[in-house]
């Protein structure tokens, strides 16, 4: 009888020695899962940084603007029949606005501060309607001298746009009436100037909403102070 009590009391110890095991190895498991996810996720922080700092700098959107002013005007000349299906064609779809405001709202949203901000929308306009210029001079293209003037008055006035731009990763009045702004001034100058609205144009209002109504940001006041509230703690 004895015999029998130690031996149910040895395997009551060896499956309870076994749960403890099986429990640390399903919170190991459960930590080196949990590290992973926060190694990929910082790893894909720092790549977003490094593509911001790369790519978003006053350098690369200057040259950035270069090339893309040679190639919008190449399409205005190569790729101007519309398309039957889509009732549009590539050179509508670069000749609008709408394609520009959007370009605008990512470069001015997406760099490090204002500053930035301002700086690279201003270079990559400027070194856009350069070549764009240049390239329809050299291919003895049709131009107004009116479309001129009204494009470099845009991207002399691009910078304070880009101001006003940083400013709806914020919460408030100011920020909702500028979103409002940015959509209701693209629907008036497409209707009066640019014959709209088309396809495309749904699509570009839509992703702007998405960008500016939906998406949320981290913005530096937000960071600051959740790094004061740490070293509070």
């Amino acid at each position: 009888m004895k015999r029998k009590l130690s031996d149910i009391s040895i395997n009551l110890v060896k499956s309870n020695s076994l749960c403890e095991q099986e429990k640390l190895f399903t919170k190991h498991c459960i930590w080196i899962l949990l590290n992973k996810i926060k190694l990929n996720s910082l790893i894909m922080k720092v790549s977003c940084l490094f593509l911001k700092d790369k790519i978003l700098n006053p350098i690369s959107m200057g040259i950035l603007g270069l090339i893309i002013g040679v190639v919008v005007k190449l399409i205005d000349i190569y790729f101007y029949v519309q398309n039957s299906i889509l009732g549009f064609s590539l050179s509508d779809l670069f000749s609008d606005i709408g394609i520009w405001i959007l370009f605008g709202v990512l470069i001015s949203i997406y760099s490090k501060n204002r500053k930035y901000a301002m700086i690279n929308i201003f270079l990559f306009n400027l070194g856009m309607l350069s070549t764009y210029y240049i390239t329809a001079h050299i291919t003895n293209s049709i131009y107004g001298l009116n479309f001129v003037k009204g494009w470099t008055v845009f991207a002399i006035f691009s910078p304070i746009m880009a101001y006003f731009v940083t400013l709806v990763k914020n919460n408030g009045i100011l920020p909702c009436i500028i979103k409002t702004g940015i959509i209701g001034s693209y629907i008036l100058i497409d209707m009066i100037f640019f014959n709209g609205p088309r396809v495309y144009d749904i699509v570009i209002l839509l992703t702007l909403s998405y960008l500016l109504f939906v998406k949320k940001y981290i913005t530096s006041n937000y960071s600051l102070s959740k790094k004061s509230a740490i070293i509070n703690k």
